[in-house]
């Protein structure tokens, strides 16, 4: 079993303390994510970025901009139209859209993201 130095331990911590996740601290000291973890969880410290339920802010953010490109896409506008107004490419428009339906199509009533449907003017059932 390798134990750390005392100066890696303390830049782990520094970077913890700073609010960086457990991945943003594996790349600044070449690490895997995994191995970080570790380190914190044997040291009682709680994630910097705790879930909603399951889900991480991130995923959230990203299903937000997904529900709206489904929403754009149910009012009419095509791909190329959704890209534009969301500012991104037409893949990535696409993209957004399907990542939309599928979570529109989950049978999962624990799902945290329903939620965000009525925001966006939509309903699980619009999906079918």
């Amino acid at each position: 079993m390798s134990h750390l130095s005392e100066s890696e331990n303390k830049m782990r911590l520094e970077l913890y303390e700073q609010g960086l996740s457990d991945c943003a601290i594996a790349r600044k000291i070449k690490r895997d994510p995994s191995v970080v973890r570790l380190w914190r969880l044997k040291r009682k410290l709680a994630s910097n970025y705790p879930r909603v339920g399951w889900a991480h802010p991130e995923h959230i953010a990203f299903l937000k901009r997904a529900f709206e490109a489904y929403r754009l896409r149910r009012k009419g506008l095509d791909d190329v139209q959704v890209a534009v107004a969301l500012s991104v490419d037409v893949k990535k428009a696409r993209r957004l859209i399907g990542v939309a339906l599928m979570q529109l199509c989950r049978r999962d009533k624990a799902c945290p993201y329903k939620a965000l449907l009525p925001e966006h003017g939509l309903t699980s059932k619009e999906a079918t």
